[in-house]
């Protein structure tokens, strides 16, 4: 992957990090540092991203990194990369769109957003937020307004998310499942940053019964429905929004 920079967002550091940290092994140690500093060095002086896991990743990487190194240089390479993202969130619906492959759209151009990526970008949001020690109430809007994209934008009532925003293909269906899973700590966050009943009832009816479902399938789409649900159910349980 030319020095771990790939532009479509496929290079995963948290791992290393937290399976080195567990057992000592200093190798994936420091696989992790040279991956994280790379991107910090060559990403950061002119950010920019397409569809939102392209910036997701880098940021997860670079707070990783800042919290298991203590190094401020990958605070500042995060800051960067949630600078360039509150800049390119969409002033009107809250979303972060670029334009998708034309085989996804039925080769008609298309200025759309897709949830599932959102669901991962915003787990580099609120990471950073965990780490950041100065105030960010810009940050904390970004976070209500992306929750206002998923839900005035992407969701499909009584369906679930759509593939891609603003595509015909897409504009009347829906998807339950891992992306739900995904975005559960993002809809949680801005009812903690709010306190607006409406992201309450809306993570309700997002994860509804997703928990007693399997996971969908293996491998990538295990991951999609396990890694971040943790952290959704522990925010939504900290603001009493989580069912029993």
């Amino acid at each position: 992957l030319r020095g771990a920079i790939d532009r479509q967002g496929h290079v995963f550091q948290e791992g290393n990090w937290l399976f080195a940290a567990l057992t000592g092994d200093r190798f994936l140690r420091d696989v992790a540092e040279r991956a994280c500093t790379n991107q910090a060095e060559k990403l950061t002086p002119r950010f920019d991203f397409s569809i939102e896991r392209t910036a997701a990743w880098p940021l997860i990487n670079a707070v990783t990194a800042y919290r298991f190194s203590g190094n401020p240089y990958y605070l500042n390479a995060a800051r960067l990369i949630i600078d360039r993202v509150l800049e390119r969130q969409d002033p009107v619906t809250g979303g972060w769109p670029h334009w998708p492959p034309l085989s996804e759209v039925d080769n008609l151009p298309t200025y759309g957003g897709k949830a599932f990526a959102v669901g991962v970008l915003s787990f580099g949001i609120l990471r950073y937020l965990d780490e950041e020690p100065l105030d960010r109430p810009d940050v904390r809007r970004m976070v209500v307004r992306g929750a206002d994209w998923l839900m005035n934008e992407s969701w499909v009532p009584g369906q679930g998310f759509r593939y891609i925003t603003n595509c015909a293909k897409y504009r009347n269906s829906g998807k339950r499942g891992a992306t739900c899973l995904l975005n559960s700590e993002f809809v949680a966050a801005a009812y903690e940053f709010t306190n607006d009943p409406k992201y309450a009832a809306f993570w309700r009816e997002m994860v509804g019964d997703q928990l007693s479902r399997p996971a969908e399938g293996m491998g990538k789409g295990f991951t999609m429905s396990t890694r971040q649900t943790v952290f959704g159910l522990d925010r939504a349980a900290r603001q009493g929004i989580a069912e029993e």
